[in-house]
């Protein structure tokens, strides 16, 4: 598929080039309004994603939808700002969607596949509604040729005859599915319509021609070649002789008509494309001349047959069009899901059924077949994911989680969605994708940091060698970068990744041999500190990380102040489950966001022997708020 890319930033734009060219696509990508709207009017563009700036995207947006073909393109707006107003004011402009920036990798595939799905789906809309339209013209175009015919012949009761036997096509295609299945009692008409003594019909598909049927099927003697039909074909217009014996064309093809037919005629078929899709071919034994009234009934039979395989043609392209689609869908790593939110629907591919290790006829389709399978530690932490997306505080839908097996084990999965919303910015439903990443990678490919099913499965196994000791204790912090969607909004989105990966390294460096970090999703980590004496150790290690975040980052020339939330929960035998104890480390590391930036908060639970030594506050505040600013 061809894509329009209208993107001012230069590092923005190679990013979006790559993701998009390793989809498969071929990518025009564009400066300014003026080579994207050159780009357009040189070549169709089914998807146009367009820097949502003033004097760019809404410029170019109008361009396309004022074009002839302007509502054929699927535009998908990419703006700085994720605020509903925006959303509503790039659908007033005509785009179909609106991607906020920046957007990591799997947002902007996420948002691609869709657009892919309606890019399909109005091309084929198109293709069938044109097929249509061409059909009910050349059927009227007949019928007002016909209709003319019958003002001026002279002879009424052969134009009668006539029309008799164009019905009477018309219901042999209308209650056939081929031109195969239809051509035999075809001949039997127009042959005895015309009162020939003989007729066949050819077939023509790519640069296949075979001969369908004859008529009278017990008539001896072979069609006089296959040249002759294939000069029809190559030239389009018909051929005649009135006397095949003599003519030299049959000779200089090969072609021998038998000794007792005479007069040949071939008649083209073809659709509006304009391309041969068959012959009618008729001989008599006597000369016979070529008059009006014949050529105006076969051409009306021609059109009418034409339209037939052309329908007929497109339809079976269309149906294996949807089984290729239909397979990729099966066969894909990703299943796929779409969410009603008005009737609270949902609809998932087969794959993501197989995930589950049911077949394609289980599961129904109410919304209670995903929540219900969410692990219970997981499904309070999804629905308020899904719930931030849909109010708009969040431009995608991410988490990893588990889900419950047909046989009643949980697999680990990554699902991403994005919410469609109308005119008036609410959310209408949200779809997107469902990965299988219990058997698979377990690492975040942008900090290379171990992801939250390892960090979870490290956990439960550090719990699990604690219950031979009474006395270990480990601890979990869950860090969270304070503002840090300010950075994205100033540098952009490859900014923002630039910076999460020179975290995770600062990170690493906090950590003591055996100790373990990991980035969960967007801009929050967790870390595992297994064995600790006591409380204050994980509050040194908070320390540490806070005095190591306060060093400037040098992100594409600027320097960079962070700092982070952080939350800290103690894990002891005998006591809460890894989910539990990541659940209250997030609701400390919540506790220390609302008190301020910068700060730590230990959860309250902590046996009194174990908790901070020397009287340390739980609530810290060693570095100031975010702050960004740029270097020479």
């Amino acid at each position: 598929m061809r894509v329009l890319l209208l993107e001012r930033d230069g590092a923005t734009r190679d990013w979006l080039c790559g993701v998009i060219r390793a989809r498969g696509h071929v990518v025009t990508s564009c400066g300014d309004v003026r080579e994207g709207w050159e780009a357009f009017q040189a070549a169709p563009h089914p998807l146009a994603i367009l820097d949502w700036a003033p004097h760019a995207g809404p410029s170019l947006c109008r361009r396309i939808r004022g074009s002839p073909e302007g509502w054929r393109p699927v535009v998908l707006a990419s703006g700085l700002s994720d605020h509903p107003a925006e959303l509503e004011a790039a659908l007033r402009f005509g785009a179909d969607d609106y991607l906020p920036k920046p957007a990591d990798a799997g947002s902007l595939e996420a948002r691609l596949a869709v657009a892919e799905g309606q890019v399909q789906q109005r091309d084929e809309r198109a293709r069938l509604e044109s097929d249509r339209k061409r059909a009910s013209r050349a059927l009227q175009e007949s019928e007002e040729r016909f209709r003319t015919l019958l003002e001026t012949a002279r002879d009424a009761v052969a134009a009668r005859g006539r029309e008799t036997a164009r019905l009477a096509v018309g219901r042999v295609l209308g209650s056939s599915t081929t031109l195969a299945h239809a051509s035999p009692r075809l001949l039997e008409v127009i042959v005895g319509e015309v009162r020939w003594d003989f007729g066949l019909i050819w077939e023509v598909e790519g640069a296949e021609v075979r001969c369908l049927s004859a008529f009278p099927a017990s008539r001896e003697g072979a069609p006089p070649g296959r040249g002759l039909v294939e000069s029809v074909i190559a030239h389009g217009r018909p051929l005649w002789t009135a006397d095949a014996q003599a003519d030299e064309r049959f000779r200089g093809v090969g072609a021998e008509a038998p000794s007792d037919q005479r007069t040949v005629l071939l008649y083209p078929v073809r659709p509006e494309t304009g391309e041969v899709v068959a012959v009618i071919e008729l001989r008599a034994c006597a000369p016979r001349d070529i008059d009006l009234p014949l050529l105006v009934l076969l051409s009306d039979v021609a059109h009418l047959i034409g339209d037939f395989v052309g329908r007929r043609r497109t339809e079976r392209a269309l149906q294996e069009s949807e089984e290729r689609y239909a397979l990729a869908v099966r066969t894909g790593e990703d299943g796929l899901w779409e969410w009603e939110l008005a009737t609270d629907e949902i609809h998932v591919s087969p794959r993501w059924k197989a995930v589950l290790g049911f077949g394609e006829d289980e599961l129904g389709r109410e919304a209670s077949e995903w929540v219900g399978r969410i692990h219970p530690d997981d499904v309070e932490r999804v629905k308020a994911k899904v719930a931030a997306h849909l109010a708009g505080r969040t431009d995608h839908f991410e988490d990893e989680h588990r889900m419950r097996h047909k046989d009643g084990s949980y697999r680990w999965v990554r699902c991403r969605g994005f919410a469609e919303r109308d005119a008036e910015g609410r959310p209408a439903r949200m779809t997107g994708t469902q990965t299988d990443i219990t058997d698979g990678e377990n690492y975040d490919r942008l900090t290379e940091l171990p992801n939250r099913a390892l960090f979870e499965q490290r956990l439960g196994q550090a719990m699990a060698r604690g219950g031979q000791r009474p006395d270990a204790l480990h601890a979990v912090l869950v860090l969270d970068l304070d503002r840090f969607k300010s950075t994205n909004e100033n540098l952009g989105h490859l900014a923002g990744d630039e910076l999460l990966a020179a975290v995770a390294r600062r990170l690493e460096t906090c950590l003591r041999p055996g100790d373990l970090v990991s980035r969960f999703a967007g801009d929050q980590f967790a870390l595992l500190l297994e064995p600790i004496g006591d409380a204050g150790d994980a509050t040194r290690i908070a320390l540490r990380i806070q005095n190591q975040l306060q060093a400037a980052f040098t992100v594409q020339g600027r320097e960079v102040f962070v700092s982070a939330s952080i939350g800290i929960a103690l894990a002891t035998r005998g006591q809460d489950a890894p989910e539990a104890v990541l659940g209250k480390a997030d609701e400390a590391m919540r506790r220390a966001k609302a008190s301020g930036n910068g700060r730590f908060e230990v959860h309250d639970e902590i046996p009194r022997d174990r908790r901070l030594a020397g009287g340390v506050p739980r609530a810290w505040a060693p570095a100031p708020a975010s702050t960004l600013r740029s270097a020479p």
